[in-house]
């Protein structure tokens, strides 16, 4: 059995490899093209929009600051023709609960009419995957003027006549750090944009209408974290259907089963990002000089560019174990999945020789969900982790739509599982 887990891993790790160099020379096309535009990019690393005003008004998170309507005829990869698009920044709540500005995207197609019509418009707040930590590559700039591999996977919904809103993150984009891989802090993220987006006059959403989440990898952990943390962040907001693949549903087993591995370059991005979310964890102290030069580069680069790092161990860059530490190991867990089940139809894919998130992870999340009558389809997809993401969102897009149309209610296929009561709601209220 061990030399059949032997082979499928081998064959992962192969495949995984593959996809990169396939998709790097694209990436490379891409750089180029961007470079030939150079004149045209934002000479400030930080331009205006994003700049958050100070100090931050004392309103509710989710209040809409400021919108600009923008397109994408610079941009390497560009919008369909017919969408509207702004850029937002809005009020939001860090993992600690707190005040933060987060910048996003609204897109509204306008040629294609929703099946119930536009009255009751679908609005889908979409996860991005990893980007990274750099400012520019926060998707609301790549839209505008860079190379955004987001847009080929909410496509689909698009072409249904869905709106879409899209989060940066807390910190990507404007001048604080990123969260990397923080679900608190992307959870909130993401629920403050729908109601951000709800605000935006001139995108005529309906206030009422259906709303889905959809995400992908650490848009996936967004994702489920979001619909855990709604009912007591966001209770006014009446989510209809959600769905996600590939989450990191466990960040502690996550970085240990990257450690050295072809994801190993994730855990760099990912103990800056927790660092971010939580001083108190104090990464530099942990750091050789090494590992403060590795994770200095780290804060300005794009995913791609910390590719480099893949098979690299973090003990060769640490004086001592972090993951060992009880500090980091608490917001780890504070950060795990599985701890509150969504009562709201849920659609849970991942790849069966995933080699970034451990299948094993996600089974004990569906445990999770089902023990707590989460109405739970579970896939498990016959692929690994970077073609599972593209290969099969449109296939979930078309459950997704399925739900937000009213076409179907699905109870899930957990079968049966003894009752589990969910916890009491968060003290702080989801923060």
């Amino acid at each position: 059995m061990s030399h059949v887990r032997h082979k499928r891993r081998s064959l992962a790790a192969f495949i995984t490899l593959l996809t990169a160099f396939v998709a790097f020379p694209a990436l490379a096309s891409a750089a180029n093209k961007i470079d030939s535009i150079t004149d045209l990019l934002p000479k400030a690393k930080y331009p205006a929009f994003y700049i958050p005003p100070s100090p931050l008004p004392a309103k509710p998170a989710g209040t809409l600051l400021r919108a600009e309507r923008f397109n994408s005829k610079l941009a390497v990869t560009k919008l369909r023709r017919g969408v509207d698009a702004w850029r937002i920044m809005y009020l939001s709540t860090g993992a600690t609960g707190n005040p933060i500005a987060v910048t996003g995207v609204v897109l509204v197609p306008t040629v294609e009419k929703p099946a119930l019509g536009e009255a009751n418009r679908p609005l889908v707040a979409y996860a991005n995957e990893a980007i990274g930590l750099g400012d520019n590559c926060a998707d609301s700039r790549l839209l505008k003027y860079g190379n955004s591999g987001e847009i080929a996977l909410y496509d689909p919904l698009l072409r249904r006549g869905y709106a879409i809103v899209a989060s940066d993150y807390e910190g990507l984009g404007t001048p604080d750090v990123h969260t990397f891989g923080v679900t608190v802090s992307a959870a909130h993220t993401m629920l403050d944009s729908i109601r951000a987006a709800r605000q935006l006059t001139d995108a005529h959403l309906p206030a009422n209408g259906p709303l889905g989440l959809f995400g992908y990898s650490q848009g996936g952990a967004s994702v489920a974290g979001a619909e855990e943390l709604a009912p007591y962040y966001a209770p006014e907001l009446k989510i209809t259907a959600a769905a996600f693949g590939g989450a990191p549903s466990n960040p502690l087993s996550f970085s240990k089963n990257n450690d050295g591995q072809v994801f190993s370059s994730v855990n760099f991005a990912a103990a800056a990002g927790y660092n971010a979310a939580y001083p108190e964890l104090d990464l530099q102290s942990f750091l050789n000089d090494k590992g403060k030069a590795v994770i200095a580069d780290t804060y300005n680069a794009c995913i791609e560019s910390i590719f480099p790092l893949a098979f690299k161990k973090t003990s060769d860059y640490l004086t001592k174990d972090i993951y060992a530490d009880p500090r980091w190991q608490a917001r780890f867990a504070q950060n795990t999945l599985g701890h509150i089940a969504p009562q709201i139809p849920t659609y849970q894919w991942h790849a069966l020789w995933d080699e970034a998130a451990p299948y094993k992870d996600a089974q004990a999340l569906r445990k999770a969900y089902c023990e707590g009558h989460t109405p739970l389809r579970f896939v498990p997809v016959p692929l690994e982790h970077v073609t599972a993401g593209p290969l099969w969102m449109p296939t979930a897009a078309k459950w997704l739509a399925a739900e937000l149309d009213g076409r179907q209610h699905d109870t899930g296929n957990c079968g049966y599982y003894p009752p589990r009561v969910n916890p009491a709601p968060p003290a702080d209220g989801g923060v």
